[in-house]
């Protein structure tokens, strides 16, 4: 994982938003967006796998990780973004 404050939050700079279509080239954290999300102001997260997006937290990077594997029933993402430099 890479840094983030303590809150779990991300304090690298991020890529720009990608759409659900186009998937991550390598598994971890993205942060993701959906039109559906309960608390739209909150900062979500979700771990990719290589095949699909794992279960959504807003808890912060630790949490999504922890969570990679739980399933979700959420809709698909309308998007997502990652880090834009190495930690």
């Amino acid at each position: 994982m890479g840094p983030h404050d303590q809150d779990g939050d991300l304090e690298m700079k991020l890529t720009a938003w990608f759409p659900e279509n186009i998937c991550p080239v390598k598994e971890g954290v993205y942060v993701v967006d959906d039109d559906d999300f309960l608390f739209p102001s909150e900062t979500w997260y979700a771990y990719w796998n290589g095949a699909r997006f794992g279960y959504r937290t807003f808890q912060g990077v630790d949490e999504a990780y922890r969570t990679r594997n739980f399933p979700t029933e959420l809709p698909n993402l309308a998007r997502w973004r990652g880090l834009a430099e190495k930690p």
